[in-house]
Order: C-alpha cells, then structure tokens, then sequence
C-alpha cells in the first residue's frame, strides 16, 4: 500500500519541533481540532475547502492561499486546504556562493548535499542567486509508524512539525516522508 498525503501546490495555498512529543505522543486516536502547527502553516484561513481530487480543489484551494498570503497549498490537514510557506531555513544562503558561477551546476549540487530537493539559480554574475528548495525528512516523524493508523499519524505529525506535505509508505517497508516546498 503507498499513501500520498495530499497533494503540493507552490503558487498558491507534526507533533512538537523536537519529534514525536506532543498531544498525539501515543498516537492513538488522534484529534485533528488539536492540531497545533507553527506560524508557517495555516490551518484556518481555508479550512472550508473540503479535498477532493478534482482540480477544482487545487484551483480553490491555491487561490484562498494565495489570497490569505501564501505561497503554497496542500490537504494534508484533514483533507481539507491547508495553506502554508517553506519552514525557516537557511534555504536562501546556504549556497549563495555558488551563484556567481558560470553555469547552475554548483548550485544544484550544493543544495543537494545540503539536503534540498530542488534549486532555483539565476546567475553568471556577482547580483546572481541561488536558492534551495525542497526539503524531506523520513526521521521526524518516524514515531508514527506505530500508530493503529500510521498514515493518517504521519501527516498530522509531519504537519505539527511544519511541513505542508508528506507521503506514507507501506510498501517494502514503512516510511513516513514529511515535505516542506
């Protein structure tokens, strides 16, 4: 069985920062009107869009976001819109340096071994720019694999830990992915 969480959608719409502590730390029969994520994540603004896997509700839900000031938009609160920005990192200067060279090659390697997913560069000058994004992280939530229902533990903890997004895997083994954009 492989379980997507909800979708991610840049452009538009966890339990506690140190792991598996917090309301849930049992994991058994979560709450999600406990739910308490950080200030990059919103959960209310447009709750009131219900998922569905039309892109109806990706249209909906990325311009509410957008609207209340977010980039990003996902459903992984409940099945419902659940807007949000990237987690405070240093995702803009970890490889700054990397952007006055002459193709974007550095830069992506940077950001990988830095543990992003993704770069954007713009450069070939000193006003050149290159930033990570993208990030994943299969440990911080680990703790919910062993809840009655692991996949549905997996994205309220990879959202208390301010992640938009994540993936449940039951295939080969389990494996809960929390995705920030």
């Amino acid at each position: 069985m492989v379980s997507f969480g909800c979708f991610l959608s840049i452009g538009g719409c966890s339990d506690d920062p140190g792991g598996d502590g917090g309301s849930n730390a049992n994991w058994q029969g979560i709450d999600w009107s406990n739910l308490n994520p950080p200030p990059n994540i919103d959960i209310t603004s447009c709750f009131d869009i219900p998922y569905d896997e039309s892109d109806d509700f990706r249209r909906a839900c990325s311009s509410c976001c957008q609207i209340a000031g977010f980039s990003a938009s996902s459903s992984i609160n409940d099945d419902h819109c659940t807007c949000g920005e990237a987690p405070a990192d240093d995702r803009d200067t970890v490889c700054a340096a990397e952007a006055s060279q002459p193709t974007s090659t550095p830069c992506m390697s940077c950001c990988a071994t830095a543990g992003f997913s993704g770069s954007t560069w713009v450069g070939g000058s000193d006003s050149g720019r290159c930033s990570c994004h993208g990030t994943q992280d299969s440990e911080i939530c680990a703790g919910s694999l062993a809840a009655a229902v692991p996949d549905e533990a997996c994205f309220y903890c990879c959202l208390e830990n301010g992640y938009l997004s994540a993936g449940y895997t039951n295939f080969g083994g389990q494996e809960c992915t929390c995705i920030a954009p």
